[in-house]
């Protein structure tokens, strides 16, 4: 099998900000919070097994966590909300299905899919995994 287009990547990151933004539900809108820190890696690759077929796909993995604590976080427990994994599937073909007016008529298929898992909540608690799906079909 040969294909057209074939790249991946693979990343690392670290960051130390001195005071960071978290999600606040009572707000519904960010809120300042001590030092925290993120680790992580993000692996993704692109394949395009012919001209009109693109698949995309992507891992991350972060881990952050205060470094100073407040009255509301203890220094060492995970931020809330930042989910410590997700993985992203995409699909998309755009075959070319006649002509229009002398113009080609291309159809565009996508398919994707997402996966958030180990989201830490307040309390040393963790929400349940999300798992995501959208799609679209168009005629150009």
């Amino acid at each position: 099998l040969a294909f057209d287009t074939v790249s991946g990547s693979l990343a690392a990151s670290y960051k130390r900000p001195s005071d960071d933004l978290v999600f606040a539900p009572a707000t519904v809108s960010p809120s300042w919070v001590p030092a925290t820190q993120r680790v992580g890696g993000t692996a993704e690759t692109v394949v395009a097994p012919i001209p009109w077929v693109l698949i995309s796909a992507s891992v991350t993995y972060s881990r952050a966590s205060f470094v100073e604590g407040n009255s509301q976080y203890a220094a060492g427990s995970l931020v809330p909300y930042s989910p410590q994994f997700v993985a992203r599937l995409d699909a998309a073909a755009t075959p070319e299905i006649g002509t229009l007016m002398s113009q080609p008529v291309k159809l565009t298929v996508g398919v994707g899919g997402s996966v958030l898992a180990v989201r830490p909540l307040p309390y040393g608690q963790f929400g349940t995994n999300i798992a995501l799906l959208d799609g679209r079909i168009a005629v150009r």
